[in-house]
């Protein structure tokens, strides 16, 4: 994950924000309709739970891309490429990694 991996910032609801890292994608889906087919696409991170300092849950917040910053009240800092996403699955491989399936909330 390390080559890949991108600088994320978790807001669980109720919780202390910790940054992290993981790999950001988003894949694309070919869906059929009775109309003909539509493309989808729906953004996931892939995250080591053992890097995590809490589990993620759905709805929990996450900043894909920040700039880690002790300086800052929340430890991090948005930029103009930081993407906000909310958190809609949260899918574990048994193995110890998470499949965080995201939804984009706004730009920061």
């Amino acid at each position: 994950m390390g080559a890949f991996a991108r600088p994320v910032a978790f807001l669980p609801k109720g919780g202390s924000p910790f940054l992290g890292r993981g790999d950001f994608r988003r894949p694309t889906e070919d869906v059929q309709l009775s109309e003909g087919e539509m493309t989808t696409a729906a953004p996931t991170l892939g995250v080591r739970a053992s890097e995590l300092d809490a589990m993620p849950r759905q709805n929990d917040g996450v900043y894909v891309d920040i700039v880690a910053d002790p300086a800052e009240p929340l430890g991090f800092r948005v930029t103009p490429r930081s993407q906000r996403f909310k958190i809609v699955d949260v899918r574990p491989d048994g193995e110890g990694d998470l499949k965080l399936v995201l939804a984009q909330v706004s730009s920061p």
